[in-house]
């Protein structure tokens, strides 16, 4: 599995900034995540990036109900 570790970020409020504070600190620890957030993180100025670890950093929004849909072999 690529991503041996996985963390989703979830919540009512401040999975953005809590989702870029995680990848940013990764990121800064020459990890290289890749992280999929729902807005720009602005060290890498964009708000998905494929990094070339083990690490992904998602912002899980569970409002919609279709954080259910993903399938465990996906991450």
């Amino acid at each position: 599995m690529r991503y041996r570790h996985s963390i989703a970020i979830a919540g009512t409020h401040g999975k953005t900034t809590t989702t870029s504070i995680v990848a940013s600190v990764l990121a800064a620890g020459g990890l290289d995540p890749t992280f999929v957030i729902g807005g720009l993180l602005n060290s890498a100025g964009t708000n998905a990036q494929l990094g070339q670890s083990r690490y992904l950093v998602a912002e899980a929004d569970e409002s919609d109900v279709s954080l259910l849909c993903i399938s465990n072999l996906w991450w």
